[in-house]
């Protein structure tokens, strides 16, 4: 094989490159007067061997402006087009030259002057998840392409899904609905005197996934000698169904000692709940309380390496001071 690799090198050198001054009878096989379409690398890898340039073939007709592709498993392609109001995400394989769409909508928000770039990662379900960034138009997001998230207008019990993609729900900071805690004296349990302030955290699988929201303002228990038994009824709506748990928080401020525990984990379908003592509460620092998780809502590239992902250009959402 290497014999005729230098063999295909002598017979079409191109060692003097491109002269069109001289006369036929003056020039030599190391000089060419017209090479159109020619490349000096031989297909097989050699140098300075002159040869056509590789032609190609039309493979498959896209449905709008090609703005970037992610490879996948088993030499497919993620393809991303748009015609700046359309939208579209499919799949594309070159070795059968077959394109099938997977979501077409409007909320994807693409366009030609945003080339995105991204990564694929192969599931353990041998699902296919793809993660981009198109330079920093919109948020960060990723996308199963075997399992879209489409808008569900019935209930998580019952669902009715739509045609229509549900874009909050590969967003990879999704928005979440901040819940909201109503407290309420009762006259059962055995709190102490004191005021009690409470808070929640989404979660998944018992692990923090928000921030702790806001605690309520404080509700207050005295009786001379804590001699009442006295307890709070918490009410809870605007919930966040799409995630299954949260993580419920106490302040108390008792005997001018403020101190901060976790009450556990509950399904976000409970919307009421009664504390009656802070038996098995556990004791959480101010840190866990008041340091907030940075949101990095946009992305001008994204690359791996890996088993990671790498984000560069990051933007932070703007925080309003008051």
């Amino acid at each position: 094989m290497s014999q005729n690799l230098n063999t295909d090198s002598l017979n079409n050198p191109s060692t003097k490159g491109l002269v069109t001054d001289l006369a036929p009878h003056l020039q030599n096989k190391e000089i060419w007067t017209y090479a159109r379409n020619s490349v000096l690398n031989s297909h097989a890898g050699n140098m300075y061997a002159l040869q056509n340039e590789q032609s190609n073939f039309k493979c498959i007709d896209l449905p709008y402006t090609y703005i970037g592709s992610i490879p996948l498993n088993e030499g497919k392609f993620a393809i991303f087009t748009t015609d700046n109001t359309n939208s579209e995400i499919g799949i594309f394989n070159p070795k059968d030259c077959s394109y099938l769409k997977v979501v077409n909508d409007t909320c994807l928000g693409f366009n030609t002057s945003y080339l995105i770039s991204g990564k694929s990662k192969y599931n353990y379900d041998c699902s296919e998840t793809i993660y981009w960034a198109d330079s920093g138009l919109n948020p960060r997001r990723y996308l199963n392409l075997q399992n879209v998230p489409y808008v569900n207008i019935g209930t998580n019990c019952d669902p009715d899904y739509t045609t229509a993609l549900d874009c909050n729900k590969i967003l990879m900071d999704p928005f979440i609905k901040v819940p909201h805690i109503y407290p309420e004296l009762i006259s059962d349990g055995t709190l102490k005197n004191g005021s009690y302030q409470f808070a929640i955290a989404y979660s998944i699988k018992q692990e923090r996934f928000s921030d702790i929201y806001s605690f309520t303002n404080p509700i207050s228990i005295f009786s001379h000698n804590d001699s009442h038994p006295r307890g709070i009824h918490l009410t809870i709506d605007n919930i966040d169904t799409n995630f299954d748990q949260f993580e419920l928080f106490i302040a108390t401020t008792i005997d001018n000692y403020t101190s901060y525990k976790s009450l556990g984990f509950y399904s976000t379908e409970q919307t009421s709940l009664t504390i009656i003592n802070l038996t098995g509460a556990q004791d959480i620092t101010t840190d866990d309380i008041y340091v907030k998780k940075q949101i990095f809502e946009k992305a001008d590239w994204c690359e791996g390496n890996d088993q990671y992902l790498l984000w560069a250009g990051l933007t932070a959402p703007v925080e309003i001071g008051y």
